[in-house]
């Protein structure tokens, strides 16, 4: 529930700090009170957070400002006793917002009208105002800070956390927004480990410039577990709230595809094949990519492979041509992605076809790219005499990566909506398929 307590009563409880509508004057109102729902949105494959606030209007605050287009909203919310982490990275989802549409808006009653309010990161601003037409030259990493920190960027004064590149590259951007030179940077930077599967994003920590592979190898940060867990209880039979235990637990659970043979094979999940040909010398060459030869390679989430090596799978059935482009630049040989784009188009599939939908209790520390475990138990009624751990549903048990998070906060709770990936099984298919 939302409360102003410090202390943590249940899980899903938080702390509305501020919701402040603020417009071009620098005229302030404080609209908590008129707040019924907030929906804040994060995505590993989305730039910027977005967000959503319900507003029960009976002061006709819509009018007061007025709401015209050109408001910022200064929001808070945190989780209560969570503290700052080691480093000093804040718990709290805070920031300066853009109210950039008004939409649904009800009249429910005398004097009362409902409406959302609809925001962005400011920087989604300053990225909509902006084409750049500049050159940029060096390492894909220090390139990706350039672009989110300077004034021919985003402008971003907020953190930013870079993995640094292996590669470097240059080019220059056609009348290119920020975010668009940014994800051309990322579509060609390598690791030093050799994974070409970088992105940008934003989360609650800030600004985001790294791989998934990166993402893969830190610690969890909590385990999630669907099973039927209420209370504990003492030796006297009575039952004890566990707030810890009940954040683990999972509320609903959802499996938009369990999986899809037919996509895989058509996005070179599996296996791919590329044919460059390079118009200045004639030449051409053909490049293939099999995810099961490459997969002890690299990290992974978990350690066996999302297919069996029995698996029907060719080249030719995820067939790319890619012209080759050598002399644009003088000594950085072919700036095309033709090296590494059967890799990174694999390496993403592989995530992105094993994700699963999850409701816990909300808490303001849970963030896009953070790694988490999930524990699910198969439906099947438990024999006697059998532990409940022989029960693990081996497919969907596993280590994720939350790819996106929907806050949710309404007048009782906080919860958290999350889509999970994964890009491997703890079950190796090839042992018979024993599961």
């Amino acid at each position: 529930m939302v409360t102003d307590l410090e202390e943590i009563r249940a899980a899903g409880d938080v702390i509305l700090g501020k919701a402040e509508v603020v417009n071009t004057s620098g005229f302030g109102q404080d609209i908590s009170n008129q707040i019924s729902g907030i929906q804040i949105f994060e995505s590993l494959f989305d730039p910027f957070i977005t967000g959503v606030l319900i507003v029960d209007d009976t002061l006709d605050l819509i009018n007061l400002f007025p709401l015209v287009g050109e408001e910022f909203l200064n929001l808070s919310i945190r989780t209560p006793t969570l503290e700052r982490l080691e480093d000093g990275t804040s718990r709290t989802i805070t920031g300066k917002f853009y109210i950039y549409k008004v939409s649904e808006r009800e009249y429910i009653g005398d004097k009362r009208l409902t409406y959302k309010l609809h925001f962005i990161s400011f920087e989604a601003l300053v990225d909509l105002n902006k084409k750049l037409s500049l050159p940029f030259r060096g390492k894909c990493s220090d390139i990706a800070k350039n672009i989110i920190s300077s004034e021919r960027g985003l402008e971003s004064k907020k953190k930013i956390y870079i993995e640094e590149s292996a590669n470097s590259i240059k080019f220059v951007s056609n009348f290119w927004s920020p975010v668009k030179c940014l994800n051309y940077v990322s579509e060609r930077a390598v690791n030093y480990k050799d994974s070409p599967t970088y992105y940008f994003y934003e989360n609650r920590n800030g600004f985001n410039f790294g791989s998934l592979q990166n993402l893969a190898v830190q610690p969890p940060v909590q385990t999630f577990t669907y099973d039927a867990y209420s209370r504990d209880f003492n030796s006297n039979g009575q039952s004890i709230k566990n707030i810890e235990e009940e954040y683990k637990r999972v509320r609903d659970i959802s499996v938009p595809v369990v999986y899809d043979y037919m996509e895989r094979i058509r996005s070179g999940t599996y296996t791919s094949k590329l044919i460059t040909h390079d118009l200045a010398t004639k030449q051409y060459n053909v490049r293939t990519f099999s995810m099961l030869n490459n997969f002890n390679k690299e990290d992974t989430l978990n350690q066996n492979p999302i297919s069996s090596s029995k698996n029907i799978a060719f080249p030719d059935a995820a067939l790319m041509t890619k012209p080759l482009c050598n002399f644009n630049f003088t000594g950085y040989g072919d700036v095309t992605t033709s090296d590494k784009a059967l890799k990174r188009v694999s390496k993403i599939k592989q995530f992105r076809s094993n994700a699963i939908e999850i409701v816990v209790p909300g808490r303001t520390d849970y963030t896009v790219g953070q790694r988490v475990t999930v524990i699910f138990y198969k439906n099947t009624p438990l024999a006697a005499g059998e532990d409940i751990k022989d029960h693990i549903d081996k497919i969907y048990t596993g280590t994720y990566l939350i790819s996106a998070i929907n806050h949710y906060v309404s007048r009782k709770e906080h919860e958290c909506n999350l889509e999970l990936i994964k890009d491997s099984y703890i079950v190796d298919l090839d042992e018979g398929g024993v599961i």
